[in-house]
């Protein structure tokens, strides 16, 4: 039986979890320790920017030649199709991400969701806009609520499901890329890169809109999610990001940034800080950070620009005032 790349990822985190040992993505503790995160922090006012020639860069930046006949899945944040609301990730940011992983030699390029409410994902394609995207770029599109699955383990099993029956199409990928929206979350605060590997979990398993993974806890799921997946690639669609009571029917900020990065914690503390919100006070992200990445702001070093000049105070809902960066 042959083995994939991310078949292998998976038997060492499970190994790893099982033997007690921490680890960091392929670095050892030591390693973490010492060693900082890279961010980039990119600038584009509006979706009518040349996004492609400002993404592109970062991503070779991040992930170099292990784009060579890669097979790439794309998993962007698909929730729910709400008029002139930011509650997906834009399509405009998909197709640049989606050209310039081409460009950089990936052999393939698939986009791969499995949206929580809306069982019907044509109509959701048709009216976010991806429909377009997906047609003129010659993009497949997986739906991942319907997917064939493998039962993978779960190294730490905070949920205690001992695992998730995630698709085929997401396990044989050779580069996941998680591809969110920068926005908060009336439930677990923000809603990021981690968390959009929510829609990776099939309703056709755990229910519409993934009740099973809600009441074993959310950001239980999201660790033992990002154990498992542990996406190559993160990139935060933060060009109109979502303020207020989110992640749907909050208000848009016109913040005019991407945040892109190879270590999941990193860029999400990274988008927190940029939301004006502490990461460490958001449950999931504080454990996440012992496997993906650093959380801590002297632990990140900024490869483009600098956060501090572009962060923005969104608004909080009296629930989340607590977590209000310093």
């Amino acid at each position: 039986m042959s083995i994939t790349r991310r078949d292998f990822l998976k038997g060492t985190a499970a190994a790893v979890g099982a033997a007690g040992v921490g680890m960091a993505g392929s670095r050892i503790v030591s390693d973490w320790l010492t060693t900082p995160d890279e961010v980039a922090v990119l600038t584009a006012q509006s979706y009518e920017h040349d996004l492609t020639g400002t993404i592109k860069p970062a991503i070779a930046h991040f992930l170099g030649d292990r784009l060579a006949g890669a097979r790439c899945l794309i998993k962007p944040n698909i929730v729910e199709f709400v008029p002139g609301a930011p509650v997906n990730t834009e399509p405009a940011v998909l197709a640049a991400v989606a050209e310039s992983l081409l460009a950089l030699g990936a052999s393939e390029v698939l986009v791969g969701e499995g949206p929580g409410h809306r069982r019907d994902i044509s109509y959701m394609l048709r009216r976010s806009g991806y429909m377009d995207i997906l047609d003129g770029m010659h993009l497949d599109y997986v739906d991942l609520n319907l997917d064939d699955t493998r039962f993978v383990s779960a190294p730490r099993n905070l949920t205690g499901l001992g695992g998730f029956h995630l698709p085929e199409t997401l396990l044989d990928a050779d580069i996941v890329v998680s591809l969110a929206k920068l926005k908060l979350h009336k439930w677990v605060g923000a809603t990021l890169t981690m968390k959009n590997l929510f829609g990776c979990a099939p309703s056709a398993v755990y229910g519409w809109p993934k009740n099973t993974l809600h009441w074993h806890g959310i950001d239980r799921s999201i660790v033992d999610l990002n154990d498992i997946i542990a996406p190559e690639l993160c990139i935060i669609d933060g060009i109109v990001g979502m303020e207020g009571y989110a992640p749907i029917q909050g208000d848009p900020v016109q913040h005019g940034v991407l945040i892109v990065g190879d270590r999941a914690a990193a860029v999400d503390a990274t988008a927190c800080r940029l939301m004006g919100v502490d990461p460490a006070a958001i449950g999931y992200i504080r454990k996440c950070s012992e496997l993906h990445g650093h959380i801590a702001d002297r632990h990140i070093d900024m490869v483009a620009e600098p956060w501090r000049g572009l962060r923005k105070d969104y608004r909080l809902m009296d629930r989340w005032k607590k977590i209000r960066l310093a």
